[in-house]
């Protein structure tokens, strides 16, 4: 018998899905909503500070205290929870507004990333205590959320000198082959910062590399990306830049030579901003759900069908990170039915994801989402 929890979460942009199984074999499934919140209805008002509510999640005693009650419809800000003694009943830290009505709805607003959230329902452990030993398998859409809704990063490009408009020129392909008035999209850059240096096609410098001088950036969600030509075949200048840049006080810092070590500039460089875009998000999601891990592990699921560590996962590999595992499930689901050959379809609210498996999986290096095109290995779906 295992002597710790097994979590299997999938974080959606509207709902997180848990599935848990127990040190004893016993297996849970549950939902929460991705914004760390559980809903339900306002069923009694003992007093306007003593309340007693419904959930479509039943909680156990304890477990919304310290949290907030939001009363849905109103502009109020969260209510702070400060007695919870049964599974439906609490007491608020200030009264209920006069507006307020049975059969309200609310929300309970939780202080924690939602796959922790979905953990700790799993396991009954209430906020002030540790989750017990675990290991938790995680995927997730948030970075691919990020990139299509355009709330990523502020990305300064360090790229060298002379090719400063790589991304705006891009392939000088056309959207519309027949259009007067070409609208292009522009890059997902905030900054670029000509580099004084280069490198010929074998790798040797022509141009040694003279360290730009940078401030430290003004907070948290700024990051860089750094592309140096022929940088696949020597990444000297592009490391000791990082390096430089790092010792500035920049946390967020990607590297072409570390991402996509491949011939052609272009993809390379768009590769690269989309990793520095999505890089301080990621970075905060999975930092948050790291830190309640204590005496647990944690797995993130790559685009290509994975399973990495925390510390390997780069943001680059997460665009397709919850469809990835879709594919990974319908195969296994399949061949536990005795069905090598299978059509995997994945309905969400928004979208549909589509895929094949004919007893290996299928792979593309090259993949576009939204407006940017990234080259890492991924899983073929269609949606």
């Amino acid at each position: 018998m295992q002597e710790y929890w097994q979590i299997w979460v999938d974080t959606g942009g509207t709902f997180t899905d848990c599935l848990a199984q127990s040190p004893s074999g016993d297996t849970r499934r549950l939902k929460v909503l991705s914004n760390s919140c559980l809903r339900g209805t306002l069923t009694a008002v003992h007093s306007p500070t003593e309340i007693r509510f419904s959930l479509s999640q039943p909680i156990p005693p304890r477990f919304a205290l310290g949290q907030g009650l939001r009363l849905l419809g109103q502009s109020t800000d969260p209510i702070e929870i400060i007695e919870q003694s049964t599974e439906q009943s609490l007491r608020l830290a200030k009264p209920l507004t006069d507006e307020t009505s049975l059969d309200q709805a609310i929300e309970i607003v939780f202080d924690m990333e939602a796959p922790i959230l979905a953990a700790r329902l799993a396991t009954g452990t209430v906020a002030s205590e540790p989750l017990p030993p675990l290991t938790m398998h995680l995927a997730t859409t948030r970075g691919t959320n990020a990139l299509l809704e355009e709330k990523g990063a502020k990305v300064t490009l360090f790229i060298t000198q002379g090719f400063e408009d790589l991304l705006i020129i891009g392939d000088q392909k056309r959207p519309d082959l027949f259009a007067l008035n070409i609208q292009k999209p522009a890059p997902l850059t905030a900054k670029v910062v000509g580099v004084e240096e280069r490198l010929d096609v074998l790798g040797q410098a022509l141009r040694p590399l003279a360290l730009p001088q940078v401030a430290p950036p003004g907070d948290e969600n700024q990051s860089a990306a750094i592309v140096c030509l022929h940088s696949h075949r020597n990444p000297e200048h592009e490391q000791r830049l990082a390096r430089h840049l790092r010792d500035t006080g920049w946390r967020h810092v990607s590297v072409s030579s570390d991402l996509a070590p491949f011939i052609k500039v272009l993809p390379r460089a768009e590769t690269t901003v989309v990793d520095a875009y999505l890089s301080p998000i990621m970075s905060r999601y999975l930092d948050g759900v790291e830190h309640e891990l204590a005496n647990g592990k944690l797995r993130v699921m790559t685009s290509a069908g994975g399973l990495v560590p925390r510390a390997d996962y780069q943001a680059k590999d997460s665009l397709l990170s919850g469809p990835a595992g879709g594919v990974v499930g319908a195969a296994m689901a399949g061949r536990q039915a005795g069905f090598d050959r299978i059509i995997g379809f994945d309905m969400g609210g928004t979208s549909t994801d589509v895929c094949r498996f004919d007893g290996d999986f299928d792979y593309r290096f090259q993949h576009r989402v939204g407006r940017a095109r990234v080259l890492a290995p991924v899983l073929a779906i269609e949606t």
